[in-house]
């Protein structure tokens, strides 16, 4: 029956119809990214509101050490251990784990955090903790598997309004292994949060492996503002390649 309607449709009406559905297509698409962006009304949002203040005592700490100095690397993984540790601690006062790959939920990141290796039949959802650093940068990078996969990260104020959306790609097939997508986002500290959405986009019965790394910066234009002075330089703090290993620090003028 259905392949008698199809030779009976104009060729004209059979083109129209492809171009809606190709439209439709292109909206449910974008419709699909966006609905994954549900602002977290948990006691989870509500603590990543809480320890605001405790962010802002340490971007004063970073100011003295980061602004109009030669960089001190102990001092800075001092401060880059409080900021890890205020995060996990956050998670901690709600009974909330960091990094663990057992739940069925979400998964609870921290910045930085290095390398969460997963696999995906279908999707998998990652809270990202406000922070004190300004910039906030989510690298997806695909380790194997047939399928592809959508990334939508969505950022969010701690107060629980959306703010924006962000995706990228990585298509299906195995000669896309080790190729990886970047999304930045500016603006993040102390009051702003993620949710990163890893969405398989193949067969249910392939999967997609990934590693997922968050890395957070501290700009120090900003931090000179606030401390009312200062030599403009960009510091970035990274999970280190040793797991053992919280940061690596670069600076970037």
């Amino acid at each position: 029956m259905r392949s008698k309607c199809f030779i009976k449709m104009p060729l004209k009406t059979a083109r129209f119809f492809q171009v809606c559905i190709f439209a439709l297509s292109g909206l449910s698409t974008q419709a699909l990214a966006e609905s994954r962006c549900v602002s977290l009304f948990s006691k989870i949002a509500d603590q990543f509101n809480k320890v605001v203040p405790t962010y802002i005592d340490i971007r004063m700490e970073a100011a003295e050490v980061l602004v109009g100095t030669v960089l001190p690397d102990a001092e800075l993984e001092e401060l880059t251990d409080k900021m890890k540790q205020a995060q996990i601690d956050a998670y901690k006062a709600v009974g909330e784990i960091v990094g663990d790959k057992h739940t069925p939920g979400a998964v609870n990141l921290t910045v930085p955090y290095h390398r969460y290796s997963g696999a995906s039949y279908i999707e998998r959802t990652f809270y990202v903790s406000n922070s004190g650093f300004d910039r906030v940068n989510v690298k997806l990078k695909k380790t194997g598997g047939k399928n592809g996969a959508d990334i939508v990260v969505c950022k969010y104020t701690t107060d629980g309004d959306y703010i924006k959306t962000k995706t990228a790609s990585i298509s299906k097939g195995k000669d896309t292994t080790g190729q990886e997508r970047l999304i930045e986002y500016k603006g993040m500290k102390n009051e702003k949060y993620l949710t990163i959405h890893v969405i398989n986009t193949g067969f249910a019965s392939d999967k997609f492996n990934y590693e997922l790394t968050v890395t957070g910066e501290f700009n120090t234009e900003l931090l000179a503002e606030e401390k009312s002075g200062g030599a403009p330089s960009r510091v970035v703090f990274e999970p280190a390649v040793n797991p053992n290993i919280v940061r690596e620090i670069k600076t970037v003028r």
